[in-house]
């Protein structure tokens, strides 16, 4: 039991020493996060909010040979990545609010003009029957004048 608890020590501690020789490069990495949201209103709400990540790992590689000055080697990447969070389609509550009260005023408006409209086809047609009658009258009052004189012969 002592001798595999120590080999399993012992191979830590070696991959420790492994991962500390890694020290011979010197890293500076940069990250930048920017969240956008963008709201689209018109008949429908379309939300997308986007994260955009930029990454910018800077290297410096010195080799470990025991010389002083060495001479270093830089080197630089760039990762960009886009990703959607959301990406959402609503219905304009306050748009098809108003739209329905545009139409409930359109429809008002079309009774109003409508009632109007027979209001004064109604007086018209009064007024074209009063002519008939004035008219029926004074040919009736001629009838009953041409009626008298041809009586009178």
């Amino acid at each position: 039991m002592k001798t595999i608890s120590s080999t399993i020590f012992a191979m830590l501690f070696i991959s420790f020493i492994i991962y500390a020789q890694d020290s011979t490069k010197l890293k500076n990495i940069q990250k930048e996060t920017i969240t956008k949201t963008v709201v689209v209103k018109g008949e429908k709400i379309e939300t997308k909010v986007t994260e955009t990540v930029k990454i910018e790992k800077q290297i410096i590689k010195i080799e470990d040979t025991g010389v002083e000055n060495q001479n270093e080697v830089f080197s630089s990447e760039k990762k960009e990545s886009v990703r959607v969070i959301t990406d959402d389609v609503s219905a304009n509550k306050l748009n098809d609010s108003l739209i329905i009260e545009l139409k409930k005023a359109q429809l008002r408006e079309i009774e109003e003009s409508g009632k109007q409209q027979l209001k004064k086809y109604e007086m018209e047609k009064k007024i074209i029957d009063e002519r008939d009658e004035v008219k029926a009258m004074k040919r009736l009052e001629e009838m009953k004048k041409s009626g008298k004189k041809k009586t009178d012969n």
